[in-house]
Protein backbone atom coordinates (compact mmCIF):
# COMPACT_ATOMS: atom_id res chain seq x y z
CA UNK A 1 0.00 0.00 0.00
CA UNK A 2 1.56 3.36 -0.99
CA UNK A 3 1.48 6.47 1.17
CA UNK A 4 -1.61 7.91 -0.52
CA UNK A 5 -3.72 4.74 -0.75
CA UNK A 6 -6.82 4.31 1.38
CA UNK A 7 -7.27 1.09 3.35
CA UNK A 8 -10.65 -0.55 3.28
CA UNK A 9 -12.01 -3.27 5.52
CA UNK A 10 -14.70 -5.69 4.44
CA UNK A 11 -17.25 -6.05 7.22
CA UNK A 12 -19.99 -8.65 7.06
CA UNK A 13 -23.09 -9.09 9.13
CA UNK A 14 -25.59 -11.78 8.19
CA UNK A 15 -28.59 -9.52 8.54
CA UNK A 16 -27.05 -6.57 6.69
CA UNK A 17 -24.81 -8.13 4.07
CA UNK A 18 -21.24 -7.02 3.48
CA UNK A 19 -20.05 -3.48 3.20
CA UNK A 20 -16.75 -1.63 2.94
CA UNK A 21 -15.58 0.63 5.73
CA UNK A 22 -12.47 2.76 5.90
CA UNK A 23 -9.69 1.62 8.21
CA UNK A 24 -9.56 4.91 10.10
CA UNK A 25 -6.38 4.14 12.02
CA UNK A 26 -4.55 3.21 8.83
CA UNK A 27 -5.93 6.24 7.01
CA UNK A 28 -4.98 8.72 9.74
CA UNK A 29 -1.51 7.17 9.93
CA UNK A 30 -1.04 7.58 6.18
CA UNK A 31 -2.35 11.12 6.35
CA UNK A 32 0.20 12.00 9.03
CA UNK A 33 2.95 10.45 6.92
CA UNK A 34 1.81 12.46 3.88
CA UNK A 35 1.95 15.71 5.85
CA UNK A 36 5.49 14.96 7.07
CA UNK A 37 6.65 14.04 3.56
CA UNK A 38 5.07 17.14 2.02
CA UNK A 39 6.56 19.37 4.72
CA UNK A 40 10.03 17.93 4.09
CA UNK A 41 9.73 18.46 0.34
CA UNK A 42 8.61 22.06 0.83
CA UNK A 43 11.56 22.77 3.13
CA UNK A 44 13.95 21.51 0.49
CA UNK A 45 12.34 23.57 -2.29
CA UNK A 46 11.59 26.85 -0.54
CA UNK A 47 13.98 26.77 2.39
CA UNK A 48 11.21 26.85 4.99
CA UNK A 49 8.61 24.58 6.55
CA UNK A 50 5.36 24.05 4.74
CA UNK A 51 2.60 21.84 6.05
CA UNK A 52 1.14 19.29 3.65
CA UNK A 53 -2.56 18.76 3.02
CA UNK A 54 -4.65 18.01 6.08
CA UNK A 55 -7.28 15.36 5.73
CA UNK A 56 -8.92 12.58 7.67
CA UNK A 57 -11.96 10.51 6.94
CA UNK A 58 -14.46 9.05 9.37
CA UNK A 59 -17.08 6.62 8.15
CA UNK A 60 -19.53 5.24 10.69
CA UNK A 61 -20.50 1.58 10.55
CA UNK A 62 -24.00 1.34 9.06
CA UNK A 63 -26.67 0.42 11.57
CA UNK A 64 -27.76 -3.22 11.49
CA UNK A 65 -31.48 -3.84 11.83
CA UNK A 66 -32.42 -6.63 14.23
CA UNK A 67 -35.44 -8.91 14.09
CA UNK A 68 -37.26 -6.95 16.80
CA UNK A 69 -37.02 -3.72 14.78
CA UNK A 70 -34.20 -2.17 16.80
CA UNK A 71 -30.78 -1.40 15.36
CA UNK A 72 -27.20 -1.87 16.49
CA UNK A 73 -23.73 -0.98 15.25
CA UNK A 74 -22.19 -4.04 16.94
CA UNK A 75 -22.03 -6.93 14.42
CA UNK A 76 -21.84 -9.46 17.28
CA UNK A 77 -25.31 -8.50 18.49
CA UNK A 78 -26.77 -9.53 15.14
CA UNK A 79 -24.50 -12.59 14.89
CA UNK A 80 -25.51 -13.79 18.35
CA UNK A 81 -29.18 -13.31 17.50
CA UNK A 82 -28.78 -15.42 14.38
CA UNK A 83 -26.76 -18.07 16.22
CA UNK A 84 -29.58 -18.33 18.73
CA UNK A 85 -32.07 -18.77 15.87
CA UNK A 86 -29.93 -21.55 14.35
CA UNK A 87 -29.56 -23.37 17.66
CA UNK A 88 -33.28 -22.99 18.28
CA UNK A 89 -34.14 -24.45 14.87
CA UNK A 90 -31.74 -27.40 14.90
CA UNK A 91 -30.84 -28.15 18.53
CA UNK A 92 -33.34 -26.78 21.04
CA UNK A 93 -35.91 -29.51 20.44
CA UNK A 94 -33.60 -31.94 22.21
CA UNK A 95 -31.25 -29.73 24.23
CA UNK A 96 -33.46 -26.95 25.65
CA UNK A 97 -36.17 -27.35 28.29
CA UNK A 98 -37.99 -29.63 28.53
CA UNK A 99 -35.57 -31.63 26.36
CA UNK A 100 -32.56 -33.19 28.08
CA UNK A 101 -31.10 -35.40 25.35
CA UNK A 102 -27.41 -36.09 25.81
CA UNK A 103 -27.66 -35.08 29.44
CA UNK A 104 -28.02 -31.34 28.99
CA UNK A 105 -30.68 -28.75 28.25
CA UNK A 106 -28.61 -25.56 28.12
CA UNK A 107 -28.13 -25.08 24.37
CA UNK A 108 -29.72 -21.60 24.53
CA UNK A 109 -28.20 -20.65 27.91
CA UNK A 110 -24.88 -19.35 26.62
CA UNK A 111 -23.19 -18.56 29.98
CA UNK A 112 -23.91 -22.16 31.04
CA UNK A 113 -23.17 -23.70 27.65
CA UNK A 114 -19.54 -22.60 27.69
CA UNK A 115 -19.00 -24.34 31.04
CA UNK A 116 -20.10 -27.77 29.82
CA UNK A 117 -17.88 -30.67 28.84
CA UNK A 118 -18.57 -33.91 27.05
CA UNK A 119 -18.71 -36.90 29.38
CA UNK A 120 -17.71 -39.31 26.60
CA UNK A 121 -15.16 -37.62 24.32
CA UNK A 122 -11.71 -36.33 25.30
CA UNK A 123 -9.65 -33.66 23.58
CA UNK A 124 -5.99 -33.86 22.54
CA UNK A 125 -4.84 -33.10 26.10
CA UNK A 126 -6.75 -36.02 27.57
CA UNK A 127 -9.36 -33.80 29.19
CA UNK A 128 -13.05 -34.21 28.46
CA UNK A 129 -13.83 -31.92 25.54
CA UNK A 130 -15.59 -28.64 26.16
CA UNK A 131 -18.79 -28.14 24.18
CA UNK A 132 -17.95 -24.52 23.34
CA UNK A 133 -14.69 -22.64 23.84
CA UNK A 134 -15.03 -18.90 23.12
CA UNK A 135 -12.63 -17.94 20.36
CA UNK A 136 -11.80 -21.56 19.43
CA UNK A 137 -14.46 -23.14 17.22
CA UNK A 138 -12.11 -25.90 16.04
CA UNK A 139 -11.81 -27.09 19.65
CA UNK A 140 -15.53 -26.71 20.41
CA UNK A 141 -17.40 -30.01 20.42
CA UNK A 142 -20.71 -28.41 19.45
CA UNK A 143 -19.23 -26.77 16.34
CA UNK A 144 -17.25 -29.85 15.30
CA UNK A 145 -20.29 -32.10 15.43
CA UNK A 146 -22.30 -29.65 13.35
CA UNK A 147 -19.45 -29.17 10.87
CA UNK A 148 -18.95 -32.93 10.54
CA UNK A 149 -22.65 -33.44 9.82
CA UNK A 150 -23.11 -35.46 13.03
CA UNK A 151 -25.88 -33.40 14.63
CA UNK A 152 -28.74 -33.91 14.87
CA UNK A 153 -27.86 -37.63 14.95
CA UNK A 154 -29.23 -40.14 12.47
CA UNK A 155 -32.48 -41.67 13.66
CA UNK A 156 -33.66 -45.25 13.11
CA UNK A 157 -35.19 -45.83 9.66
CA UNK A 158 -38.65 -46.04 11.17
CA UNK A 159 -38.41 -42.49 12.54
CA UNK A 160 -38.36 -39.20 10.59
CA UNK A 161 -34.88 -37.72 10.18
CA UNK A 162 -34.23 -34.33 11.70
CA UNK A 163 -32.93 -31.53 9.44
CA UNK A 164 -29.29 -30.62 9.75
CA UNK A 165 -27.77 -27.11 9.73
CA UNK A 166 -26.96 -25.67 6.33
CA UNK A 167 -23.40 -24.80 5.33
CA UNK A 168 -24.14 -21.10 5.87
CA UNK A 169 -25.58 -21.85 9.32
CA UNK A 170 -22.48 -23.81 10.32
CA UNK A 171 -20.32 -20.95 9.01
CA UNK A 172 -22.22 -18.44 11.13
CA UNK A 173 -21.84 -20.64 14.22
CA UNK A 174 -18.10 -20.66 13.60
CA UNK A 175 -18.02 -16.86 13.39
CA UNK A 176 -20.14 -16.59 16.54
CA UNK A 177 -17.84 -18.84 18.56
CA UNK A 178 -14.70 -17.25 17.11
CA UNK A 179 -15.61 -13.59 17.60
CA UNK A 180 -18.69 -13.07 19.73
CA UNK A 181 -18.60 -15.32 22.79
CA UNK A 182 -15.98 -13.45 24.79
CA UNK A 183 -18.60 -11.82 27.02
CA UNK A 184 -19.68 -15.24 28.22
CA UNK A 185 -16.25 -16.67 29.00
CA UNK A 186 -16.13 -18.58 32.30
CA UNK A 187 -14.25 -21.53 33.86
CA UNK A 188 -15.20 -24.83 32.29
CA UNK A 189 -16.86 -27.65 34.18
CA UNK A 190 -14.60 -30.20 35.79
CA UNK A 191 -14.67 -33.56 33.98
CA UNK A 192 -16.99 -35.98 35.71
CA UNK A 193 -18.40 -33.32 38.01
CA UNK A 194 -20.82 -30.44 38.03
CA UNK A 195 -20.08 -27.03 36.57
CA UNK A 196 -20.95 -23.58 37.90
CA UNK A 197 -24.67 -23.09 38.16
CA UNK A 198 -25.39 -26.79 38.57
CA UNK A 199 -24.79 -27.78 34.93
CA UNK A 200 -23.65 -31.37 34.38
CA UNK A 201 -21.33 -32.99 31.83
CA UNK A 202 -22.96 -33.88 28.53
CA UNK A 203 -22.70 -36.99 26.38
CA UNK A 204 -22.66 -34.82 23.24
Amino acid sequence: MNARSIAFLLSCAASAGCYLTLDKNELDSKAAGDRRADAGASQGDAGGPSEGPRFTTSLDTPAIELADGTTTRDPCVATTEQARDILTAYCAGCHAPPGTAGGFSSILDFPTLITLRSSTVKDSTGEFARLVIPGQPDKSRLYLRARNDEMPPVRPPTEPQLPRPTISSVSLLRTWIQRCLGNYDAPAASPGGTSPGGATPSSL
